[in-house]
């Protein structure tokens, strides 16, 4: 009896310090993201990046220290900016990547940490409950290490929150740090070459790195959705009005997409016979740096038509993929019995029920 006794009262100081130093935390980290906001609104610019860059390239051996410590808190506070990019500009590729890799690397480590030690009220402090519902199936999957080694490799997830959902699910601690963390290093790479390409000036390198990064980013969250239902399991008759929205969704993106791109690469053409865009082309042949208006003007509208050329393939993936979607929804409406026109009606009664 007395044995009980004494584990009672030790299980309560437990919680109860951990209640104090949990509370402690959350007060630090509020007191630091609310003092940090006018820093992360500058960085938000570009003239407080140019100071950013400026300030750490003048602290020397310091400066890598801080770049990784920014970066790391970059994860714990997702309000910061990504800076990977400075990186590469700073150090070049090579060196950029790996400081951006150890940054990223350290912050996932801390709120790896932070959400072991506290749990949930951590996450549910820092994360929006919708994206937490999101991947709240995550918390019970056999194959959680696998599907977040997924989530991290494709662009335009949100891996930050995915950050703090991680600690709360079966992955492995070992497997998590030497396996699964990894899968973000190859976009901080490639954001480092960029960095790299731009401080070069190998500015055709840099464009294409650009258009790459971009369409990835757009690929990743047209097909987010896709992604996320089939990691998921989930079939198209679990939810056929959110299927057939998606669906829809897909398509109308990938038109609105494509219809801007192709406005936009006529316009540029159009633009491209005025007297500004020639000599622009023939000063930037001559010396390939951006330092007057004739060279951007002629730089801009060179390389964007093939970036708005990128993004209409991208659209066009996206209708394809929609169509081909769209296509194979109906067949599985036909095996069971229905319509489009069934649900569509189905979806306009649901919403009246909803104002009612």
């Amino acid at each position: 009896m007395n044995d009980k006794k004494v584990r009672s009262k030790e299980e309560k100081t437990k919680l109860i310090t951990k209640g104090i130093v949990f509370g402690v935390m959350i007060a630090v980290m509020i007191a630091a993201t609310v003092a940090l906001i006018p820093v992360i609104s500058t960085l938000r610019t570009e003239e407080g990046m140019d100071k950013l860059l400026n300030y750490i390239s003048d602290k020397g051996a310091l400066g890598i220290l801080i770049y990784i410590g920014i970066q790391a808190l970059q994860v714990v506070i997702p309000l910061i900016p990504p800076i990977q990019i400075i990186g590469g500009v700073l150090y070049g590729s090579i060196l950029g990547s790996l400081y951006s890799c150890i940054g990223i690397y350290l912050g996932m480590s801390i709120v790896y940490v932070l959400v072991r030690l506290f749990g949930y009220p951590i996450v549910e402090a820092m994360i929006d409950g919708k994206d937490l519902k999101k991947f709240g199936f995550l918390q019970n999957s056999s194959k959680a290490e696998l599907i977040f080694f997924i989530l991290y490799f494709i662009p335009g997830m949100p891996k930050d929150t995915l950050s703090f959902v991680a600690p709360l699910t079966g992955v492995k601690t070992r497997n998590y740090f030497l396996f699964v963390l990894p899968a973000r290093f190859p976009l901080m790479i490639l954001a480092a070459v960029f960095g790299s390409a731009v401080r070069n000036q190998e500015y055709t390198f840099a464009v294409i790195l650009c258009i790459i990064m971009i369409d990835l980013a757009i690929l990743g969250i047209l097909f987010r959705d896709k992604i996320l239902s089939s990691i998921k399991g989930v079939k198209p008759d679990d939810d056929i009005i959110k299927h057939k929205k998606s669906i829809n969704c897909m398509i109308k993106t990938g038109v609105v997409l494509s219809f801007i791109s192709v406005f936009c690469i006529v316009a540029i053409f159009a633009m491209s016979g005025l007297s500004t865009y020639e000599h622009g082309m023939a000063e930037f042949l001559q010396n390939a740096e951006l330092n007057s208006f004739n060279k951007v003007f002629y730089f801009i509208l060179n390389y964007g038509k093939y970036f708005f050329m990128s993004l209409v393939i991208v659209g066009a993936v996206s209708i394809l993929s929609g169509l081909i979607r769209a296509r194979n929804f109906e067949k599985h409406l036909e095996s069971l019995g229905l319509k489009s026109a069934d649900v569509s009606a189905s979806d306009n009664s649901f919403v009246k029920d909803d104002e009612d």
